[in-house]
């Protein structure tokens, strides 16, 4: 396919870049990155409807789906590790998929916890206007001793480009309902109230959140990549273990579906 010529074509001698150069050394023109299994089978079920099955491709270490069809972005697939950190985490991986095969944009798919079940029903959609780090912080104590805790992270701001392209998208027959917001982003699987509506008081604008954006956003903005993260709710950081299998499906399916509306309505053409 058109997606496998385009790699192999560059794979033995590496991309040739010049400084300023994003596109005579493509590959691809769209990085999908998926997490757990549930994420990525739903993901890569919702693509081959669109595109047929996909071209198994293997970098040097990254291993991927290629999807290529006439009239179609070329599609790169890539499953990662959980988090940001670590060697398969986010910011490795993504970043040597960013490298190796220069991607136009970026777009994280899968599941998310939600901030309020009212605002944010489970499945519904959550489109990353922000991507904020609430690890950083500096933790200290009060005049009377009690604990004092300042978020640090960084809150950087989502593609424009892919913001308004999936805003713009007609979802009507497709079950996707799409709620826009600041995503929390950090290394914590939060399965705890409590330390749900800390981060909450902390960042009350948030409409939900995940684990893997800040190292998304972070290769993203330092190799000049838009990017966006369309995350599923599939729980409130709590009582994940209920119904957990069916939950996740449906979350993932709905951001799949989200992405594939934008694919056939020409969004990244």
């Amino acid at each position: 396919g058109l997606l496998t010529t385009k790699f192999q074509a560059t794979t033995e001698s590496g991309p040739t870049r010049h400084e300023g150069d994003r596109v005579s050394d493509r590959r691809c023109d769209l990085l999908v990155i998926t997490v757990n299994a549930t994420e990525t089978e739903v993901v890569k079920k919702a693509l081959s409807e669109v595109y047929g099955p996909p071209a198994p491709y293997y970098a040097k270490i990254n291993s991927y789906w290629g999807y290529a069809a006439e009239n179609h972005p070329s599609v790169a697939h890539l499953r990662c590790g959980m988090g940001g950190s670590g060697v398969r985490g986010a910011y490795v991986q993504v970043g040597e998929a960013v490298r190796e095969l220069r991607p136009e944009s970026v777009v994280a798919l899968g599941v998310a916890w939600g901030a309020d079940p009212e605002a944010t029903p489970l499945s519904t959609v959550l489109l990353s206007t922000q991507v904020i780090d609430f690890e950083r912080q500096r933790v200290g104590t009060g005049p009377a001793g009690e604990r004092v805790i300042i978020a640090r992270g960084a809150k950087a701001e989502a593609s424009p480009r892919l913001m308004n392209r999936f805003l713009v998208t007609d979802y009507d027959g497709t079950g996707v309902t799409i709620v826009e917001g600041p995503l929390l982003s950090g290394e914590k699987l939060i399965d705890d109230p409590a330390f749900k509506r800390e981060l909450i008081e902390m960042f009350p604008d948030a409409v939900g959140g995940e684990m893997e954006g800040v190292g998304i956003q972070s290769v993203c903005d330092r190799e000049r990549v838009d990017w966006i993260v369309v995350k599923g709710v599939c729980d409130f950081a709590e009582n994940k273990a209920e119904d957990k299998a069916h939950r996740q499906t449906v979350a993932a399916t709905r951001s799949a579906e989200a992405l594939c509306a934008v694919l056939r309505q020409g969004g990244f053409s």
